[in-house]
């Protein structure tokens, strides 16, 4: 009881805190008159904090729910921390409403974490969802500027938390079926599983390449930002090579994924290990092997030749950029001779003149 009203109090204080914080927030914006950018940018954070633990919430409810139907999950979670044990106590018993109150608490306090995230980078998504074109394209891809600056941040942070979601609830339930013994790998045979397992697994796995596979897309426009070739930006094998290598990776990954349904579905898991290792070959050559190839072989010997026009895109974008373009440039003759006059008429020049110039 102590415990529960001490864990009350520190949410009160907490959230004591945070009222009094915004409450001065409002009162400094008010005072300079910018008190509709404080509301918006609060609602932005409150409807990206709900909208994203939401949606989060119900993704990890739904799994929790599918893993409580095929396992005894109670039992599960007790045995593995009670792993070594030589005579465990016995599992506590819990019914079914209390276990799904249970999981949609978890789901809920994981959510936040994200909701949290996403609230904290509120300017992100409003620059993304006012996103503005800078009437300027880049030579590669053919984009807007704008779209740089305002829309691939924020669609490359959605992209990775679903990677990294999918990704964590795949081992999580991998991990859960192993500890059940729902889930095995016997050699010879592969993995073995109920059906019913197998598509859980299955439909988590797919979804995390899926999305993998959509971060090599994004991955091309890093390109114009890579700073290991010979100008900085995109070079004649970031251009020629990489950026379509890094479209076939992309292809590659959902082939795979379609090949991995396609042996699961069938009850082939034997042929899983050849179709990763196929896979993973087919990564290394394309992200790895060729690229070095092209870069050492064709574009080293040759380096001037190949880099000059991507050299002058970086001279060109980067004099754009400080606005150097516009700076007007004329010629002056080198006088002989210098008198008193010439000094008087300059005089803020020559008073600039460091007296011991190192």
């Amino acid at each position: 009881m102590l415990a529960f009203r001490l864990g009350w109090a520190i949410v009160l204080v907490f959230l004591l805190a945070s009222a009094a914080e915004l409450l001065g927030e409002l009162l400094w914006f008010q005072e300079l008159g910018y008190a509709p950018v404080f509301w918006r940018i609060l609602l932005t954070q409150l409807m990206l904090l709900v909208l994203s633990t939401l949606l989060v919430a119900a993704y990890l409810l739904a799994n929790l729910l599918v893993l409580a139907r095929q396992v005894d999950l109670p039992g599960t979670v007790h045995a593995a921390f009670h792993r070594g044990h030589f005579s465990p106590p016995p599992a506590p018993a819990i019914s079914d409403r209390r276990l799904k109150t249970l999981l949609a608490a978890l789901s809920l306090v994981a959510a936040l974490i994200v909701g949290l995230i996403y609230a904290a980078d509120w300017d992100g998504y409003l620059r993304f969802a006012f996103a503005q074109n800078f009437g300027e394209t880049d030579p590669v891809f053919g984009h807007d500027l704008g779209f740089y600056v305002f829309v691939l941040p924020f669609v490359e942070k959605l992209q990775n938390t679903v990677t990294f979601l999918a990704f964590l609830v795949t081992a999580v339930l991998g991990a859960a079926y192993a500890q059940a013994g729902s889930l095995r790998y016997t050699p010879g045979q592969g993995i073995e599983a109920p059906r019913a397992v197998r598509s859980h697994l299955l439909a988590n796995a797919i979804l995390f390449l899926l999305a993998w596979a959509s971060g090599y897309v994004l991955d091309r426009y890093d390109l114009l930002i890579d700073s290991s070739g010979a100008v900085f930006g995109a070079g004649y094998t970031d251009v020629t090579i990489t950026r379509w290598a890094l479209w076939a990776a992309a292809v590659v990954t959902v082939a795979f994924a379609v090949g991995l349904y396609i042996l699961l579905s069938l009850g082939r898991a034997g042929h899983v290990p050849v179709l990763l290792g196929g896979f993973a070959g087919g990564m290394v050559a394309l992200l790895g092997f060729f690229p070095f190839a092209v870069q050492q072989f064709v574009v080293e010997p040759n380096e001037l030749e190949l880099e000059t026009p991507y050299l002058r895109r970086n001279i060109a974008f980067t004099r754009a950029a400080f606005a150097l373009e516009t700076v007007e440039e004329r010629a002056y003759s080198a006088g002989a001779s210098l008198d008193a006059a010439t000094i008087d008429a300059n005089r803020d020049t020559v008073d600039n003149i460091r007296l011991w110039d190192w």
